[in-house]
């Protein structure tokens, strides 16, 4: 499990993903899935989610990861390849209008290679470092994130899928090379598109 830092402590996420979360519980799992997704969270958590998640608030990233731990494993148990389904709805859920008509416009290289700032509006910790990016592919490293784990890993391999696919791109391709959950030192991806 990873361990918070004191400035990981204080840090923020925005809204969007914790609401993507708790509605696709909601949805997909129904009102018995989100009982024990509720079940999982301490009293405060459950208060924070009874009230209105907006998307423009800023929620501890703590929390965050709170969520999307009790989603992932009522909702997926141990079949972690499914939790790719919630970074897709996690992407979905937080784009706008502007956002998906300049990703289904946009070149795809260079869209991906704008990830690590897309990462700085949401979070308020960690790094997504994007290099090698080429025509028809790149990679990316997530550094200095305190709750990786192969949950979060997974929700974030839908979301990058899921920009590629509104992108337009075919043929993806996602690897997650290097993971801190299996014991590497950072999370490390390679996408290929056609």
């Amino acid at each position: 499990m990873p361990v918070a830092t004191p400035e990981a402590s204080v840090a923020k996420v925005k809204g969007t993903g914790v609401r993507a979360m708790i509605r696709y519980a909601e949805t997909k799992g129904g009102p018995e899935t989100m009982k024990r997704v509720l079940a999982r969270l301490s009293e405060d958590d459950r208060k924070i989610v009874a009230g209105t998640i907006l998307p423009s608030s800023r929620y501890p990233e703590e929390f965050d990861h709170r969520i999307l731990l009790a989603v992932f494993h009522e909702m997926f148990g141990r079949d972690s390849e499914k939790g790719m389904d919630l970074g897709k709805a996690v992407l979905d859920e937080g784009m706008n209008i502007f956002s998906r008509l300049f990703l289904k416009f946009g070149d795809p290289s260079f869209l991906i290679s704008k990830a690590g700032v897309l990462w700085n509006q949401y979070h308020e910790i960690g790094r997504l470092d994007v290099y090698d990016v080429g025509p028809k592919g790149a990679r990316a490293k997530l550094l200095d994130y305190p709750w990786l784990d192969v949950p979060f890993c997974r929700v974030l391999s839908g979301s990058i899928f899921r920009a590629l696919e509104v992108s337009g791109c075919k043929g993806i391709s996602l690897q997650h090379e290097k993971c801190v959950g299996q014991g590497d030192p950072h999370c490390q991806y390679h996408v290929s598109w056609s």
